[in-house]
């Protein structure tokens, strides 16, 4: 299994438990104790942070034109929980989720929150087991289209909306 997701993803742990750990969510270790191991809400954070780093970087060489509200404003929308649950669906990697039988009946109104936090989690494994490079690399060689479509969509004028 874990090599499947590593063929998907195009990046191979040297340290497997940091991927074993990031497909793991509370529910599935709770029903599963004998399993042992961690969950993957310490990955999620860590993620989390990289994820922001990643974007924030991008954003201040790419956009650094933009006032920091404009920069905000778009780095919002690019780590939000739905972009994040479409980058792991791109990674086609849904059904690779560890989850107990309560979460699994859930996934229809919880998905997209899992999804997006399972997808922090494999970015903080990565990062843990490449450092901040590796992360980067692994982010932009799959994302880096998406990202851009974001950030080159013109601004929303919402004042010109409403009085159309």
């Amino acid at each position: 299994m874990l090599e499947k997701i590593e063929e998907r993803i195009g990046y191979h742990f040297k340290e497997k438990k940091h991927l074993e750990t990031a497909i793991t969510h509370t529910s599935y270790l709770n029903e599963h104790r004998e399993r042992g191991g961690e969950d993957n809400e310490k990955l999620e954070f860590l993620g989390d942070a990289v994820l922001n780093l990643l974007i924030t970087e991008f954003l201040f060489d790419k956009r650094g034109d933009k006032k920091e509200g404009v920069l905000s404003f778009l780095r919002s929308r690019i780590v939000e929980t739905e972009m994040c649950a479409k980058f792991l669906k791109s990674l086609q990697l849904e059904d690779d989720l560890l989850l107990g039988r309560g979460e699994k009946m859930n996934l229809a109104s919880s998905g997209e929150s899992l999804f997006a936090n399972f997808f922090e989690a494999l970015l903080g494994a990565i990062f843990l087991d490449s450092g901040l490079e590796g992360a980067k690399i692994f982010f932009w060689r799959h994302f880096k289209e998406a990202v851009n479509e974001i950030v080159t969509t013109p601004e929303r004028n919402w004042k010109a909306d409403f009085q159309d």
